[in-house]
């Protein structure tokens, strides 16, 4: 049975406002599926005839943070979309890679393993980001890889949820968006890009999502949030042990938590031509990792002390992962132009920059004990935690309310 047929009316919404900095997209007060896509997603470049986009994160490197409101409230808001999503990008098959990222969305996001050789290459295309809208590319994003909330809602009572509206706000940081010597690019004008969205027109479907939708009815979700915290720097062969407090989930139930610790560095990252950039986690030496929840430590003794272990952990949390050779940076030299080159290839095996962990429980007090030691002076670095916490659309006679659970 198709999906689409008289009952299902499909709409084509320009945004309200565009700039290279942000757009807004409004929705009418109606009926919808949650399957919204955000389409004609792409950059246009000046100064330069081309570059690409990085493999992890593709198009979707192009976003900063994106917001769902129902006219003043917010009812989700994920930071940083272009880094959660070039995590989730090693949690994708061959299948989704290949298919969904290359020919489908034309994302040019992903990778596949070669099953006889186990070598990794690039699914994405096309990559190559031009200084001609006529020939760069354009993608389209599904806004349930962003919104946790249109992932468990299917169908959307808009008439309740009055004035619903998405903003997209896009990076600004272009040199760290693509692949390749940046040293000429001037300029990336941001191409204004439509939102496809479904109506719902049959009555009995409509009646149905007003009863599911009455009073004292709720849709719980999952929410990403996240929090974020800087570990001092460390100098060449000295260990440094640093313990933060993490405020932004006191009170929240968490379910998963992602730690992407990374550094900073434009004089490096500037030259990187064909690696990830900085949407992707930093891996140092000899790091120990223990998480104290609710005053109580959470591993034994050292805590998290090794690669495998901390890999294992990862796996455990969030799944089997595809992660290519480069797509975290260990013992790299600080004057290294060129990625691994200078690097210590044989230490990188097994190594992960994520850390990641399962909570599921009501956070009153989060702290991260961090240990590392140095390798030809590591700077500062900032440590992005991304949680699942969860929430809920409430309804009411006439609206909603969004809580906590």
């Amino acid at each position: 049975m198709s999906f689409y047929n008289q009952s299902v009316k499909t709409h084509v919404i320009n945004p309200v406002y565009h700039s290279n900095a942000r757009t807004e997209l409004r929705l009418s007060d109606l009926f919808y599926f949650s399957n919204m896509r955000l389409t004609q997603v792409g950059a246009v470049v000046t100064g330069i005839a081309a570059v690409n986009y990085t493999v992890q994160s593709g198009a979707m490197g192009l976003i900063k943070h994106a917001h769902l409101y129902s006219a003043g409230t917010l009812i989700e808001s994920v930071r940083d979309v272009h880094l959660l999503s070039s995590f989730n990008t090693m949690r994708k098959s061959n299948g989704a890679c290949g298919s969904l990222s290359k020919f489908l969305a034309r994302t040019a996001q992903g990778y596949e393993v070669v099953e006889d050789t186990g070598l990794i290459f690039e699914t994405g295309f096309p990559r190559q980001v031009t200084n001609d809208a006529s020939t760069t590319p354009y993608a389209w994003i599904d806004l349930r890889d962003i919104f946790g909330v249109l992932r468990s809602a299917s169908l959307l009572n808009c008439e309740k949820m009055r004035n619903l509206r998405i903003v997209i706000e896009w990076r600004s940081d272009y040199q760290y968006i693509f692949g390749g010597d940046m040293t000429n690019l001037t300029a990336c004008d941001i191409i204004q890009p439509e939102l496809i969205v479904d109506q719902v027109t049959s009555e009995k479907t409509i009646n149905a999502i007003k009863l599911f939708t009455g009073a004292n009815k709720q849709v719980p979700f999952l929410s990403t949030e996240k929090d974020s915290i800087n570990i001092k720097a460390c100098a060449d062969t000295v260990t440094e042990t640093d313990q933060h407090t993490l405020n932004g989930y006191n009170g929240k139930f968490v379910e998963r938590i992602l730690m992407i610790p990374q550094e900073n560095e434009a004089g490096i990252v500037q030259a990187l031509a064909n690696v990830t950039k900085l949407d992707r986690a930093d891996v140092y030496k000899n790091e120990e990792w223990q998480l104290i929840l609710n005053n109580n430590n959470m591993f034994d003794y050292k805590g998290v002390d090794s690669s495998a272990r901390k890999l294992a952990l990862l796996a455990d949390t969030h799944g089997d992962l595809c992660m290519p050779f480069g797509s975290d940076r260990y013992a790299v030299l600080r004057s290294a132009n060129l990625y691994p080159a200078d690097s210590i290839p044989l230490q990188m095996i097994g190594k992960c920059g994520y850390f990641g962990a399962m909570l599921s429980t009501r956070v009153s007090k989060l702290q991260i004990k961090y240990q590392r030691t140095g390798f030809a002076a590591h700077p500062v670095f900032t440590l992005n935690v991304y949680g699942e916490v969860y929430k809920a659309i409430q309804y009411t006679d006439d609206g909603f309310n969004v809580v906590y659970l």
